[in-house]
This record gives structure tokens, C-alpha cells and sequence, in this order.
């Protein structure tokens, strides 16, 4: 049996709060997925809107740029204090991304990048070989390598991340994928004292 619980509807900004989202009729509905997990610290939270009022945000929100190329001069310093005051320790870099598709296209690029670097010992200048070959997405310069990602999993809907989605036909029907293999993903049963046997199996 299917069940599909997606519902859509306008949202009432104003006063959604927290974890609870309303809509534009008034009724008031827990949201544990928090907009696809893009709003982390839920609707309206009060330090977020504290910082809104500021001229330095808005001068953001009036004025975006694009940041790779024309990043405004606060920007170096905004990031630092955003990310690298929580970062686990051992972290050093930042790599902005628009959005989850492209943080886990980021993530699958640095892994290869960095398995690559490895096998040539290092080595961070190319040869005429590798540089012809990835031109015409031939190997050595495109090599083949693969990402693992489980079954009935979701990572976005870019390229690289959509050949390792395999959640609905919907995400992936007419789209050419990259051969990439999926193992089952391991299903738990709760209350996880009471199954520890089978869990561990």
C-alpha cells in the first residue's frame, strides 16, 4: 500500500513560528520536515529576525550579487562567523553551495578530486593525456569512478546527485544516469534496546 501525505498549500509567513507552519486559512500544522530541512531553526526564529533588521542584511537582500564573482567585502567575514564558529574542530575551509543538490555535488567533486590527487601521488600537474582525455570525457582524465548510495534514497535532483537518488520514478524518468552502484540501506527496528540482535545483524 502507498500513501502519499504531501500536501500543498500557500504559506502565512507571518505567523508561522517555530517548528508549526500555518496557512492562509488559519490552520496551524506541525512541520517536522522544517521546508525540506532548509529552515534548520524553524519559522521566524528571533535571533534570525533580529539580525533581518540590520542595514548590513539588508543591504544583502536588496542587493544580491553574484558572490563567486562580485562577493560585497563583508562577505569574507559574515561566512567565517556563520560557519567556522561551529565548525567541528579539525575543519578549516568553507564551500558555499546554493542549495542540497549542490552541496552533494560538491561533496562527490572534492571526493574524487581528492582520491585522484592520491593515486598520482600528489601530483597537481597534468599531463597532455589527461587533459586531451577529459575533453572527450574519456579516461584517464575522466576516470571511472562511482559513487555507493543506498537504495531508496534521496540527494537531490542535479545530475551526479540524481544517479545516486533511487526514492521515485518521478525524480529520474527520461534522464541519463551515471552507472553508479546502491546497496539496501540497513533497517533498524524500535525500540533499538529491545533489537539490539537483529541490529547488529
Amino acid at each position: 500500500m502507498t500513501c502519499n501525505l504531501t500536501q500543498h498549500f500557500p504559506v502565512d509567513l507571518h505567523q508561522s513560528k517555530g517548528n508549526y507552519i500555518c496557512d492562509t486559512d488559519g490552520n496551524t500544522y506541525l512541520d517536522v520536515f522544517n521546508s525540506i530541512a532548509c529552515i534548520s531553526l524553524g519559522y521566524n526564529h528571533p535571533a534570525i529576525t533580529e539580525v533581518s533588521k540590520s542595514e548590513l542584511m539588508q543591504l544583502f537582500v536588496a542587493n544580491r550579487t553574484g558572490l563567486g564573482i562580485n562577493p560585497p567585502k563583508e562577505y569574507s567575514e559574515i561566512v567565517h562567523r556563520a560557519f567556522m564558529d561551529v565548525a567541528p574542530k579539525g575543519l578549516n575551509r568553507i564551500g558555499t553551495m546554493m542549495c542540497g543538490s549542490c552541496a552533494v555535488e560538491g561533496s562527490f567533486k572534492h571526493a574524487f578530486f581528492s582520491y585522484q590527487k592520491k593515486q598520482r601521488g600528489e601530483r597537481v600537474d597534468f599531463n597532455e593525456l589527461e587533459i586531451d582525455s577529459c575533453m572527450k570525457n574519456m579516461a584517464p582524465g575522466s576516470p571511472h569512478l562511482g559513487i555507493l548510495s543506498f537504495k531508496a534514497g534521496f540527494h537531490g535532483r542535479n545530475l551526479g546527485s540524481l544517479s545516486s537518488t533511487r526514492t521515485k520514478p518521478v525524480h529520474k524518468l527520461d534522464m541519463p544516469a551515471f552507472d553508479w552502484p546502491a546497496a539496501e540501506p540497513p533497517m533498524y527496528k524500535y525500540p533499538l534496546n529491545q533489537h539490539a540482535a537483529y541490529n547488529l545483524e
